[in-house]
């Protein structure tokens, strides 16, 4: 068994820059963490969560009044992270939104990985692609499948992210009737599950809406709407 690694997207740097990071294969949860350690059944697991929950409790308290902790596992301490923007207006909520903790492993557990771990590289995992789930008219309520122009569009789904300068991503009305597709403006965002979209004017007839996305390695990708959408001019 190995320790898979791959090249992704520096989330930091951005244009293309690459990272190495490492691929997680599975999650295990408390329960099974337990039942590897063959605690599972055992009559003492009462006080073994007591401990546990004592154990967390004193290193929450400790971090509270800016104590370093240290353990077998290795030392807590709480961090701040300054914001990017050198603001120091409201420092107390920007302190708070920048509080974190910090877990500097143990040298010997460190040592140990580092000796133990077999590393391979392996090809990055693609993306899912984006998904629609419900179609909205917003500027007539209640017609969510007829649309005249100008009508506001609204999309709710996943991984609905694109640029709209980019002229290839973005939502795009088909024509049932094979007369062409056409890239309706774009109107605004709400993070990454809704946008909202202008019909433009087109004449009356049966549309099939697509979304398209940009993802990895420069790849466009789409997904179209479960549904038709009736545009009256």
């Amino acid at each position: 068994m190995a320790l898979k690694v791959t090249l992704a997207q520096d989330p930091l740097r951005g244009s293309g820059q690459k990272i190495l990071k490492v691929v997680c294969t599975r999650t295990m949860d408390y329960d099974e963490c337990l039942a590897r350690m063959g605690n599972a059944g055992s009559p003492d697991l009462l006080q073994f969560h007591a401990d546990l929950q004592r154990f967390i409790q004193v290193i929450f308290d400790s971090l509270l009044d800016g104590t370093k902790v240290i353990t077998p596992i290795g030392t807590f301490s709480a961090t701040i992270h300054s914001p990017n923007n050198g603001t120091v207006s409201a420092v107390c909520d920007i302190a708070k939104e920048g509080l974190s903790v910090n877990l500097c492993l143990n040298r010997n557990l460190l040592k140990q990985l580092r000796t133990r771990a077999k590393v391979e590289q392996v090809e990055p995992v693609p993306s899912a692609g984006p998904s629609i789930t419900v179609l909205k008219n917003l500027t007539a309520e209640g017609r969510d499948e007829i649309y005249s122009p100008k009508n506001i569009m609204q999309i709710h789904g996943r991984r609905l992210h694109f640029n709209k300068e980019d002229i290839e991503c973005g939502v795009f009305l088909i024509s049932t009737d094979g007369q062409g597709e056409t890239r309706c403006p774009f109107y605004s965002r709400n993070g990454t599950a809704i946008v909202q979209s202008h019909i433009p004017n087109l004449p009356s007839g049966e549309f099939a809406v697509e979304l398209r996305v940009r993802g990895g390695r420069n790849v466009v990708r789409s997904v179209r709407a479960g549904t038709l959408v009736h545009i009256v001019s």
